[in-house]
């Protein structure tokens, strides 16, 4: 894989850090986004500090500053009637409010600089016999090429790995970039959805700087948080449609209430990303015979529970270092270059991935029981323990 390609599918996080590592190593990377500058996706833009961490070691936390990021120091958990649970410092390392569009952008020119090839406003689609199509919005084709890999970097729902036939069959939905105020989700489906409550509308919302505070809500949750200049809001509901479950959570819950007033002009306003969770059958697939492209997947692409912990670009940071690292001592993408991924991916993330899913289940309990949401509460004011589950939770 010496100067071969190496595409990557997906600007976010995981894919603009892959590229970064892949060319400073020497390789040639090519990176395609499908959104313009200054698009934004569906994301709670909370960086754990463990994500700052990692980006401190790739060097890569400059970035953060040339942002404008927010420090985040505290968590809170509300009842959904607004009543504090529990609330704990972070401890002595801070995370980060970090808005998408600027992020990812700042991410991506700083994979150009090292010399990885960016590609925005185009999609890749990947054909049966192997050769990958970059895409114009409008359907033109661009380029067309066999990389030595394929990655994909595009999130919950891949469409590489449901090209690849690495998506499991129960799970082999596109996901869902915007969510129209007249759609439901369906009865068990799971989505998320998030917005930004700009100056001066962001003043009118009874929130302090640098606290997360996490809102359990019927069937779901909801995260605010104060950037600059912003308060950024994520959640996840089982159904209905965003503008109706905010005026149903903002009349329950006096926390709320100035949110009731706050939500987007239209549904098309609001980012979304789901069904939740999403498992890929597998996460790599070898280069076979002559034509057969090898794919490996990176981030959310490689599967993403739930976002109640706010883990989701710690993850894709890390994902991306992992696959960076198997990569430097691959003389070619192969079956067995796809099997030490899977093994090194599987090692980091297994254990985090059933912590993940148990928080979240837990977070679904308490958001429809007001009794555990007591014991709860009680169990916060035992020494020791909301910091032990608070750094476990936001992953401190």
């Amino acid at each position: 894989m010496e100067r071969e390609t190496i595409l990557i599918a997906g600007g976010g996080v995981s894919g603009a850090v892959l590229a970064t590592l892949l060319a400073r190593d020497g390789r040639r990377a090519m990176l395609v986004e499908r959104r313009e500058a200054g698009e934004t996706k569906c994301c709670g833009c909370c960086l754990a500090p463990r994500g700052v961490r990692r980006l401190t070691e790739l060097g890569l936390a400059p970035v953060l500053d040339y942002i404008g990021a927010a420090p985040t120091r505290r968590w809170r958990l509300r009842g959904d009637a607004g009543r504090i649970l529990m609330e704990q410092s972070l401890g002595s390392r801070a995370g980060a409010v970090v808005p998408r569009d600027r992020f990812d952008a700042a991410l991506l020119e700083r994979a150009r600089s090292k010399g990885a090839e960016i590609v925005r406003g185009a999609t890749v689609q990947l054909a049966p016999d192997g050769e990958v199509s970059i895409r114009s919005r409008r359907g033109e084709v661009i380029e067309r090429l066999r990389p030595a890999l394929l990655v994909g970097a595009d999130g919950i729902g891949s469409g590489v790995a449901r090209a690849a036939g690495l998506a499991s069959e129960d799970r082999a939905q596109a996901s869902v970039p915007r969510l129209a105020d007249s759609r439901a989700t369906g009865r068990r489906a799971r989505l998320g959805f998030s917005w930004r409550i700009d100056e001066p509308t962001a003043r009118t919302i009874a929130l302090e700087p640098e606290v997360i505070e996490i809102h359990l809500v019927d069937g779901g949750y909801l995260g605010l948080v104060h950037g600059r200049g912003a308060v950024h809001a994520g959640a996840l509901a089982a159904s209905g449609a965003p503008s109706a479950l905010l005026r149903a959570w903002a009349a329950r819950s006096e926390a709320l209430a100035s949110l009731g007033a706050c939500e987007p002009q239209s549904a098309r306003d609001f980012d979304a990303t789901g069904p939740l969770p999403w498992r890929p059958r597998c996460i790599a697939r070898a280069a076979g015979a002559t034509g057969v492209t090898g794919v490996a997947l990176i981030g959310d692409a490689a599967g993403y529970e739930q976002p109640f912990t706010g883990e989701g670009m710690t993850w894709a940071i890390e994902s991306a270092m992992v696959l960076a690292k198997v990569m430097r001592t691959a003389p070619r993408w192969d079956e067995r270059a796809a099997a030490a991924y899977a093994a090194a991916h599987a090692q980091v993330f297994e254990l985090r991935r059933w912590r993940l899913r148990t928080i979240g289940r837990v977070g679904e309990v308490l958001s429809r029981s007001r009794a555990w949401q007591r014991c709860a509460e009680a169990v916060s004011r035992v020494p020791l323990i909301p910091g032990a589950i608070v750094r476990s939770v936001v992953a401190a």
